[in-house]
């Protein structure tokens, strides 16, 4: 399974999610959810990351990913 970090735009749920893209501007994958959580207490919320962190099983358009 595999996972990535996302947020809703602006901080609003009704607005749809962002997410965190790599270098190429394609959405950041992680293998594991460890390695998005520790990316996540590294270098945006430490003390709340499990909200950041999706399955790509939960988003549509990466579930095949």
């Amino acid at each position: 399974m595999s996972f990535v970090i996302a947020q809703p735009v602006e901080g609003i749920s009704l607005n749809g999610l962002e997410y965190l893209l790599d270098d190429d501007d394609n959405v950041k994958i992680f293998k594991s959810y460890d390695e998005a959580h520790d990316f996540v207490v590294t270098h945006i919320d430490e003390v709340t990351p499990e909200e950041f962190i999706l399955s790509t099983a939960e988003v549509a358009h990466l579930s095949n990913q």
